[in-house]
């Protein structure tokens, strides 16, 4: 939100990549402050870096818990510049109904599944490779800002469940850390439905995946 409003000051509103690192944990209810600022603007792109600060219940210290950086750009309908090659052409999920399973289980009950509207397209939850569409509930991000969810937000929200939607090991008895997530766009996201393929690889030696 904050860098969003950083790249609409550039005059250049659309976010087209952005990665967050992830330093520390950040408590449910801990009170939060951001900075964003822009690092360079110019006429086509800028780059932007927001940082988000966990702080102390006495209200005086304050810890980083989270840093982001993005690429901000001049959006204009150009249309299309050359047709798209029929082999790379991607074929979106099955569309979302209310005959597909959620990803989290009705007894299931915590923040983060509470705001989300989910349906299994295919695959199974927890057992590899998965098609999931998401739907966020709350129409603001914050609650009282004047702005809606934007599509930025709605896609950020949803590409950070991949790792969690795709896993085929048993959470209770493995866990994972998310060190960082990249997120780079062709377009705004359209309509309120997201659709997501995501696939798990745990091959390696190190259990880095």
């Amino acid at each position: 939100r904050a860098m969003e409003a950083e790249a609409s000051k550039a005059g250049l509103p659309f976010v087209a990549r952005m990665t967050v690192a992830f330093f520390r944990p950040v408590k449910v209810a801990a009170q939060l402050e951001v900075e964003a600022a822009p690092v360079r603007v110019g006429t086509k792109i800028a780059h932007l870096e927001a940082k988000l600060f966990a702080v102390a219940d006495d209200g005086g210290s304050r810890v980083e818990v989270l840093r982001a950086t993005g690429l901000s750009c001049r959006a204009a309908d150009a249309g299309p510049i050359a047709p798209e090659p029929e082999v790379q052409k991607l074929v979106p999920p099955t569309p979302p109904n209310e005959t597909m399973d959620p990803m989290f289980k009705a007894s299931a009950s915590f923040g983060y599944a509470d705001h989300l509207d989910t349906r299994c397209a295919a695959g199974v939850h927890g057992k590899g490779p998965t098609e999931m569409w998401c739907r966020v509930r709350p129409t603001h991000l914050v609650e009282g800002a004047p702005e809606p969810v934007s599509p930025l937000q709605r896609t950020l929200i949803w590409a950070d469940s991949a790792g969690g939607m795709s896993h085929y090991v048993d959470m209770r008895k493995t866990s994972f850390v998310n060190a960082d997530l990249t997120l780079n766009l062709i377009r705004p996201m359209r309509g309120e439905w997201c659709g997501m393929r995501a696939r798990t690889d745990l091959s390696g030696p190190t259990g880095q995946g």
